[in-house]
This record gives structure tokens, sequence and C-alpha cells, in this order.
């Protein structure tokens, strides 16, 4: 592995030649070729269910170290334009590893998740990324990275979704789509994020007031620009059908948007008097997986968050979150109170693996997986050890959806002290048109909580077996299921 030892603060433009190489930070690069290593984590995990394999391009021939370009790491300066230019610039470059002496790094804004680009730290427990006080962002990842290709979807006469090409007019087949994941082909894949504590620096946050609402005279457009009569500027990055208000990118807004402003959309012409102004929890994340596919998040402390610690959301699939520790996540007295979970899977996410991470405390779900947007298969839990959640240590399914969850397995795992009012230790449940089909609930250890295991709903063809219930409160194990096929046997119960 080749280390650049980069001297030069100030960046300099890039210069590609016809040999393909890069001028960059005062040295030459030659543009990276990836090598391609297929992982088999079921494997690697000693399970033999459905194999889900991560296509990993290791791209680590380039290393930079974030204080040789002018970071500073000193708990004061805000970092976020130094790493975020450091990014872009390995994204042009290829791919490569950021590296990470050990430090605080503060971040006003998201930095943002470019494909095969490795984020990593000298330690987990003294290389620190903290959000600042003032930021309404997330750490990693932005809450809608799509929101500048939807004005050039409206250029081209196009549209944006899970089956369209980048030319935003033709399709993929269903096949293509889920290789490629994220939306219109717009997909991140190969990172990683490793040996990082994540601070989200909660205690001495507000939470983001981005989501502007109020009844618009005609829809705003997504990416559009938009001003307010107190003289705030900023993008519509979030967008909800565009007459009942639409959130706004943190790092795009200048100036003040206000309670009783008047906005306006310079494309659409759309205003809009803002009535209120409330949170979006897709920012004030630690970690946002919006379309990313194909990555991993390591051997990280992931603490403090303001809403979701880390979220998997929107086409993202063959991603492995492992041996990480949460605790201490999700603020209380926000205006908000959805958005409170450790560990979120949702929107037509497959194949993703949560795997031996230890998550502490928290004000709501340790980890929720759902399907609202779409459907959601072969999510595996293995071997994750869940000390006192706010809510379900452990839950797969909707109170609404008409999107089916298929092929879960809650395998290994420890859940301890769910207590919180109607708290389940694990629970599978599903209400709407979809159905939880083929979940599998074995080996595991669920200790002390308000209820043990719970089937519940619209759910069928499961099963419940050698698992170890010790002392719930109510009920140990039950299946109020609707559906044919579920299997309860072989389990172990210690009463109180």
């Amino acid at each position: 592995m080749k280390i650049f030892v980069l001297s030069f603060i100030v960046f300099i433009t890039l210069k590609v030649s016809s040999n393909n190489s890069i001028k960059l930070w005062g040295n030459t690069f030659i543009k990276n070729e990836c090598i391609r290593n297929d992982e088999s984590v079921s494997d690697f995990l000693e399970f033999h269910y459905s194999k889900i394999k991560i296509t990993d391009y290791f791209c680590d021939t380039i290393t930079v170290n974030v204080q040789q370009i002018g970071a500073k790491g000193d708990g004061i300066t805000d970092d976020w334009a130094v790493i975020e230019k450091a990014v872009v610039n390995l994204d042009k470059l290829g791919g490569g590893i950021l590296f990470f002496p050990n430090g605080t790094y503060i971040v006003k804004n998201a930095i943002s998740l470019k494909s095969k680009i490795i984020f990593r730290g000298e330690s987990k427990y003294t290389t620190i990324i903290k959000a600042s006080n003032e930021s309404l962002d997330n750490v990693f990842g932005q809450g809608y990275p799509l929101y500048k290709h939807w004005k050039k979807s409206r250029l081209v006469g196009g549209t944006i979704d899970r089956l369209k090409k980048p030319d935003f007019l033709t399709n993929y087949s269903e096949e293509e789509a889920f290789i490629t994941g994220g939306m219109a082909g717009y997909a991140v894949t190969n990172i990683k994020i490793e040996n990082l504590t994540i601070d989200g620096n909660k205690n001495n946050r507000s939470e983001n007031k981005v989501n502007l609402r109020g009844l618009s005279s005609s829809p705003f457009l997504g990416g559009e620009a938009v001003v307010s009569s107190s003289g705030g500027r900023a993008v519509v990055s979030g967008f909800f059908g565009g007459d009942s208000g639409f959130s706004i990118e943190p790092r795009t807004v200048e100036g003040v948007f206000d309670i009783g402003d008047l906005v306006q959309g310079e494309e659409s012409g759309a205003t809009m008097i803002v009535q209120d102004k409330k949170a979006d929890d897709a920012y004030q994340m630690l970690i946002r997986f919006d379309a990313v596919s194909h990555s991993f998040v390591r051997n990280c402390i992931i603490k403090n968050s303001v809403f979701t610690a880390l979220s998997i959301y929107n086409y993202s699939n063959n991603n492995s979150i492992d041996s990480n520790e949460f605790f201490d996540n999700n603020k209380r007295g926000t205006d908000f109170t959805w958005g409170r979970m450790n560990i979120f899977v949702e929107f037509d996410a497959r194949k993703n693996i949560i795997s031996n991470n230890t998550v502490n405390g928290g004000l709501g779900y340790s980890i929720f997986v759902q399907s609202t947007g779409g459907m959601n298969y072969d999510t595996h839990i293995l071997n994750n050890k869940v000390f006192h959640p706010g809510a379900d240590g452990i839950r797969v399914g909707n109170e609404t959806s008409n999107s089916s969850i298929i092929n879960s397995k809650i395998i290994g795992n420890t859940v301890v002290g769910a207590n919180g009012e109607g708290a389940v230790g694990i629970r599978v449940i599903h209400y709407g048109e979809g159905v939880v089909s083929k979940a599998e609930i074995s080996n595991n250890l669920v200790k002390n909580c308000i209820y043990g295991i719970l089937l519940q709903g619209r759910v069928g063809d499961s099963r419940i077996f050698d698992n170890f219930v010790i002392c719930s409160e109510k009920v140990n194990i039950a299946s109020t299921a609707l559906l044919k096929g579920n299997r309860i046997f072989n389990n172990s119960i210690k009463e109180n």
C-alpha cells in the first residue's frame, strides 16, 4: 500500500491527463484500479441460511491523513469543509482511505458518502467525529442525497424511481435495479466506516426545524432554490406533496426562515406562508445510509444522537453493521417524537446484516425493521446484545403497511430489560395488506422484559424455537398471528 505524505493544506484544482493521472495536493496520483473481493457474510458468521454476499472493492492504494491537509481535530475548529473536500477529491481519484488520527473533529454539516471510500480512525476510543452545537445535519450521510438529481430529471422530462436509469427515461429490469441499488441508478457502494467514535452531541443541540409547514399556492419542486421574506435562501431537499410543506437541505441554508415568512420557489414560482416549523428525522442522525449498498460500519462507538443513530434506507442493499457499540442515543424533550431508534432499516432495503453489536439504552426501538415504501427481505439480525431499550428490543414489522417483510432471521441475540410501557424483547408484527412471512427467531436470550417474544397480526410461516426466555413480567412467548404456518417449539422458559 502506498501512503502519500500530503504537505499542502490548500486543495489544488484537479488536472486529468491522458495517462489517467491526476494532480492533487501537490502530488501526482494514478486513478485507482480497485480489487474486488466477494465476501459471504453469512458464512463468516457461521450461519448457513440464505447467503448475503457483499461485493467489496478494496480501494486502499491511496491514504489521505486529514490532519496533513488542514483538519485540526482539536475539538473546537469546524473541520467539515476540509473533510468534505477530501471526500470529493478521493471520489475523483476512484476511492481511497481517509485516515483520522486521534483527535476530536467537529463537523457542522454531514460528511458526504462517496463510493469506494474508507473512513478509518486511529482508535475508536480516541478518534472522535462530533456534530457541532449548531449542526442541523447528520454526521455521515445526507438526509436526501438525490435532491440535486430531481432538477436534472425535470430538464429531460424524466422521473426518478427505483427502476429508472441515470438518463431518467429508460428502465432497469427488477434484477438490474436490485444489483444497482438506489434510485435512477444513483447508488453509493463500497463504503467503510470503521474505528471511530461518532458523537451526535445531543445535549448541546436543538432539533433541526428544517421542515417548513404551510399551504402552498402550487407544488414546490424537489431540488429547487427557495427564498424567504426574511432574507433566507435554501434548496428543497425533502418534498411532501407540495401542499403541506417541504424540508430544506441544512448545508444550503443561508439566512433565516421564520414562521410567518412568505417563501417562494425560484423554479416553480410556488408560494407558501410558513405556518409552522417541524423537525425532519432524516437529519440529526449519526449515520444515514440512503441508497447505499455493499458497505460496512464496523468497530465504531455510536452515541448521543438527537434522532435515530443509524438508518439503512431507500433501496440500500447488502450492507453489514457489525461489532459496534451504541449508547445513550435519542434526545428527550423534542417536539418530534418519532425517529428514536438505534438501528432502523426500511423503505425497500434488502439483504442487510446487523450483527455483533451492543446497544445500550435509547428512547425507542433498539433494532427496528419495517417495510414502509417497499418490500423488505433477508434482513439478518445476529448475535447482538441489547440492554434496557426504551421500547421493543428487536422489532420486525409495521403497524400498517401494504408491503411485506420476507425471510427475516433473528438469531443468537440477547435482549435484557425492555421495560417501557408495552415493551417486548423480540416482536414480529404486521397489519395492513402486507405480511411478515418466513421469519425465524431462534437461539435468543430474552430476560426481564415486560413481554418476551410475540408474533402479532399478519404473520405466517414463521418459527420460534430454541430460545431462552427468563422472567417476563406478563407473557414469555405468545402468538396472536392471523395467518397459518407458524410454529413455536423447543423453547426454554423460566417464570418469575
